[in-house]
C-alpha cells in the first residue's frame, strides 16, 4: 500500500513472485544418533519409511534423534541426515580386534582388497556398519557341489562318484596313503570322502600327486594298490554313506557321540571334518540343529533328543536348505 514519507515522495511495496513454495520443498539438515547406516557420510531421506530402512528403528539411546527426524518428514520429504559416532562405535566381526568402518567410501579406500589393506586381524566377516545391531548377524555359507565333473563339464558317473586315476595303497598304521599314477594333486582336495577296498577314509592333507594322509587307519589292515572311488561332496547336503562311523544318542540329552570315540579308530567318526556349527544331522529319523563341535566324536545340539539309540548312521544338511 503506498503512503507518504516526506511531500512528494511514494513509497510502494511490490510483489514481483508468481508462486508461494509449499513447505514440503523446504529442506534441512539433521546430524544424530542412530542404531544403524553409515556414519559420517550425507543421505537424502524424504519419508520415515526411507528413515527407518536407513538406519533402523530407534532404541532408548537413539529415539530423541530418531523422532526428531520423523518429526520433520511429516511436513517435508526433502531431510539430509548424517548418522555421527562416538570412540566406542565398532563394527560387529567374527573374531579378533574390531574397529570402525564409517561407510562404504571409508571401507572401499582402507579395507577393501582392490584399494585398502585388509585387516586379518578381524577375522572374515564383519558387518557392513558399526553398532551393536551387527551383533545379531550370521553368515553361514553353502558352496558348490563338488563330484561329479573329472574333466570340464562331462559327468563321468551317473550317481556322481568318480573313480579316481591309478590305484592307491593305504598303509596300515600310520594314516598315510602312496598312489601308483594316480593324480592327487588334481583330483582330490582335503575334506573328500574316498572308498578304498571296503574302507572309507577323510582326506587329511595332500602333498603330492602320489601321496597323503587320511582321518584313520584302514580296518582290513594295509591297502595295496587298489581302485578307489571319490564320494560326491556337497555343502548342501551329506547322504549317510558320505559320513564316516556309526553314533549314539541318549533321550533328553542334546549330546552326540561316536559309537566308538577312539581318535583314528577305524570305526569312529570325524566330526571336526564333516560338520559345522548351524549344520543339522539326522539320526534315527530326528533333525537337530549343530550348536557345537567338540571334538572328533562328540557334539551339541540344540534339543535334546527324543529316542536313545545306538550305533546309528547319520547324514548331515546345511542349516538353510529347507
Amino acid at each position: 500500500m503506498p503512503f507518504q514519507v516526506s511531500p512528494g515522495v511514494n513509497t510502494s511495496e511490490i510483489d514481483l513472485t508468481t508462486i508461494v513454495p509449499g513447505i514440503s520443498s523446504i529442506d534441512a539438515g539433521f546430524a544424530g544418533c542412530f542404531r544403524w547406516g553409515p556414519v559420517n557420510d550425507v543421505k537424502l531421506i524424504d519419508s520415515e519409511d526411507l528413515l527407518k530402512e536407513t538406519f533402523q528403528s530407534p532404541d532408548a539411546n537413539t529415539y530423541i534423534s530418531f523422532l526428531t527426524a520423523a518429526n520433520f518428514l511429516t511436513y517435508s520429504s526433502a531431510l539430509h541426515v548424517v548418522r555421527t559416532s562416538n570412540t566406542a562405535m565398532k563394527n560387529a566381526s567374527a573374531s579378533g580386534t574390531v574397529v570402525l568402518i564409517s561407510n562404504t567410501s571409508h571401507y572401499q579406500a582402507t579395507y577393501s582388497e582392490q584399494e585398502g589393506t585388509p585387516v586379518t586381524a578381524q577375522g572374515d566377516w564383519s558387518a557392513k556398519w558399526g553398532g551393536d545391531l551387527g551383533n545379531s548377524l550370521k553368515v553361514s555359507l553353502c558352496g558348490p557341489t563338488r563330484a561329479n565333473l573329472a574333466s570340464g563339464n562331462t559327468v563321468v558317473a551317473g550317481n556322481s562318484d568318480v573313480s579316481l586315476t591309478g590305484t592307491y595303497a593305504v598303509h596300515a598304521t600310520d594314516k598315510s596313503f602312496t598312489g601308483t599314477s594316480t593324480l592327487a594333486g588334481t583330483e582330490l582336495r582335503v575334506g573328500d570322502v574316498i572308498f578304498v577296498s571296503s574302507n572309507t577314509f577323510v582326506v587329511v592333507t595332500i602333498t603330492s600327486n602320489t601321496a597323503g594322509t587320511v582321518d584313520r587307519d584302514p580296518h582290513t589292515g594295509a591297502i595295496s594298490a587298489a581302485a578307489t572311488v571319490r564320494y560326491k561332496r556337497s555343502p548342501f547336503a551329506e547322504p549317510s554313506k558320505n559320513m564316516l562311523g556309526t553314533v549314539a544318542v541318549t533321550a533328553n540329552v542334546a549330546t552326540v557321540s561316536a559309537t566308538t570315540a577312539t581318535a583314528g579308530h577305524t570305526a569312529t567318526t570325524s566330526f571336526t571334518r564333516q560338520y559345522t556349527v548351524g549344520d543339522i544331522i539326522k539320526i534315527n529319523g530326528e533333525e537337530r540343529k549343530i550348536k557345537a563341535v567338540t571334538n572328533s566324536s562328540s557334539m551339541t545340539v540344540n534339543l535334546a533328543f527324543t529316542n536313545t539309540a545306538t550305533a546309528q548312521t547319520h547324514s548331515r544338511t546345511w542349516e538353510y536348505a529347507g
